[in-house]
């Protein structure tokens, strides 16, 4: 194994922009840290700071209510528990932030708390009874209650829990405070250590460019030989277009030449006849002759201008003209075919071209495919049309036949005239389907022009 390779492998082109990405996210996500961590112990100690300062201010109105209360004991005066209500008012107020601080540090701080909590309301309970002894003109019993040194007692009790309290929220701070310092520590050795990583990454981000500039210039090798390849289609296609073209011109000209022309002229030489007819029976066989040679003229004219336009489009609408091919088909193939079709306005030319692209495909249905079902939708929605012609055919190899001949390729020429796109399925021995997409723009027909008033 090549262990010197290790880290060209490692930072290989592929992966150099994610590795950046990652670097940096892991700064930032450090630094954030740290500065959180920082910020909460800055926090932390200013509420230390607090709890320190509103529990010696507690402790002091405490001091001020049992004083007031012995004031009170030893006079009688009710004007010594002017200080006893107002500490006993204001004590809430500045007992709770340090309570609360110490709640949330820490299990031995809580508990500490806790016991401090109750120790307070056990004092405030003793000085409230030792007033009311002495309201209730008891006063041997309240002097007595305080003689015992119930009081004295508790105030120690509750300064040593308030200081334990306090102080173990004090080492907890302390030890965040170690742990934020080895953090900065940590931190800056990581930011060096990824600064270092960057550059290495750097210099594979640049191989990537440089495997990219590569692999661009491929691509563009084959891109540049589909279009080569598409190019050679299309001029097979317009070729063969031409063709079409020239056959169909051929076809008009040997119909307009040979069987109109001949028609016309048979019709002229039985006018001749009539001019010179002198029996009534004649001169009627003579019409009823000429008159059937015109009809054939007539239904040549209409054959070659239902080859050139459908009238049905014209005079019907695309859905009742599409309808009318597919009864012709099923009659001719003598199997059924399904017809979906949505009841659409387009232009004319669009109209012309999906039935165009329908009348191919059947047309191929009858000469190759050998079905017993075919069917045929046409679905508009908001966006797109969708034609689909399919059979249960013969079908044949999509990859091994040229496509981009003949009818198939001028289908899909019609459509991508549209901006669309036409799809080939086809395998020998599932049948075919065809399925061409058209987006609705552009395909819309013209709107009506205004009433002239």
């Amino acid at each position: 194994m090549d262990l010197r390779g290790a880290p060209h492998r490692l930072l290989t082109a592929r992966l150099a922009t994610p590795a950046i990405v990652l670097l940096m996210l892991m700064a930032v996500a450090l630094n954030e840290r740290s500065h959180q961590r920082t910020d909460a112990l800055r926090t932390d100690r200013l509420a230390l700071l607090q709890a320190r300062l509103s529990g010696m201010e507690a402790m002091q109105l405490l001091t001020d209510a049992e004083t007031s209360q012995r004031g009170y004991l030893l006079t009688g005066h009710e004007d010594y528990l002017v200080p006893y209500e107002a500490a006993v008012g204001q004590l809430p107020k500045r007992l709770g932030p340090t309570l609360d601080f110490l709640q949330g540090a820490g299990a031995d701080a809580a508990s500490q708390a806790l016991e401090a909590r109750q120790l307070i309301d056990l004092k405030l309970s003793e000085l409230a009874t030792t007033i009311a002894l002495q309201r209730e003109g008891r006063r041997d019993q309240a002097v007595e209650m305080v003689q015992t040194g119930i009081g004295k007692d508790g105030m120690d009790r509750l300064r040593e829990k308030l200081r334990g309290a306090l102080d173990a929220a004090a080492k907890r701070d302390s030890a965040l405070g170690v742990a934020t310092s080895s953090e900065l520590e940590l931190r800056r050795w990581t930011i060096n250590g990824l600064a270092v990583l960057s550059a290495l990454a750097a210099v594979a981000y640049v191989r990537k460019l440089a495997n990219e500039a590569r692999t661009n210039a491929d691509a563009r090798q084959r891109l540049e030989a589909e279009v080569r390849a598409r190019t050679a289609d299309l001029r097979e296609l317009a070729s063969n277009l031409q063709t079409v073209q020239e056959v169909e011109r051929a076809r008009l000209s040997r119909e307009l030449h040979d069987e109109l022309g001949g028609l016309l002229t048979a019709a002229k030489f039985d006018l001749v006849r009539l001019r010179n007819a002198r029996e009534p029976a004649q001169v009627a066989e003579r019409l009823q002759q000429a008159s059937r040679r015109l009809d054939e003229v007539v239904a040549i004219k209409r054959r070659i201008i239902e080859d050139l336009r459908p009238s049905a489009l014209q005079h019907l609408g695309m859905k009742k003209a599409l309808e009318l091919l597919c009864n012709e088909v099923a009659e001719r193939l003598g199997v059924p075919l399904q017809a979906q079709l949505d009841e659409v306005e387009l232009s004319d030319e669009a109209e012309l071209t999906i039935y165009r692209l329908v009348q191919e495909a059947l047309t191929n249905v009858q000469k190759y495919a050998r079905a017993s079902q075919v069917a045929v939708a046409l679905t508009a929605g908001t966006q797109q049309l969708t034609v689909r012609i399919e059979d249960n055919g013969a079908g044949f190899d999509v990859q091994a036949s040229r496509v981009a001949r003949h009818g198939l390729a001028g289908m899909r020429h019609r459509v991508e005239s549209f901006g669309g796109q036409l799809e080939l399925d086809s395998a020998p021995g599932r049948g075919t389907r065809i399925t061409a997409t058209l987006p609705m723009q552009g395909l819309a027909a013209p709107p009506a022009p205004a009433g002239v008033g």
